[in-house]
């Protein structure tokens, strides 16, 4: 996956800010399309998606600080969880500090399917 793909018009997948990168909101659109109505298979793909932006900004999960993510249903959450635990807990350094909103999504992207939305704050290594 390139960073072309998580890239829209007007809409930048990240932004510098001396040592801190700022993460835009990411949800499971590839090309267009969310390819799956399942949490954890949307989850797995944000999280590519966030890798290659972080990627280009000279970071990795373990650079993250922040997270914030907007889940479509409380039903979700487990799910979500264990997916996140692949990339962030005491394995990969810490977990980051995290907030969690619950059916926040518009209906623009209930219409294409997402049951979340991520978006992250990374601190570039000295």
């Amino acid at each position: 996956m390139s960073i072309e793909a998580v890239q829209a018009p007007l809409y930048p997948p990240c932004r510098v800010v001396g040592d801190l990168v700022f993460v835009s909101g990411q949800n499971a659109e590839v090309n267009g399309y969310i390819q799956s109505d399942n949490i954890v298979d949307q989850t797995k793909t944000i999280f590519e998606l966030l890798a290659v932006t972080l990627a280009g900004a000279g970071c990795t999960f373990q650079d993250v600080i922040k997270v914030n993510g907007f889940l479509h249903t409380e039903d979700d959450f487990e799910q979500f969880n264990q997916v996140y635990r692949e990339y962030f807990g005491p394995q990969h350094g810490s977990y980051p500090a995290r907030s969690m909103a619950l059916g926040v999504l518009t209906q623009k992207h209930q219409q294409n399917k997402a049951l979340i939305e991520i978006e992250l704050v990374a601190q570039k290594r000295a």
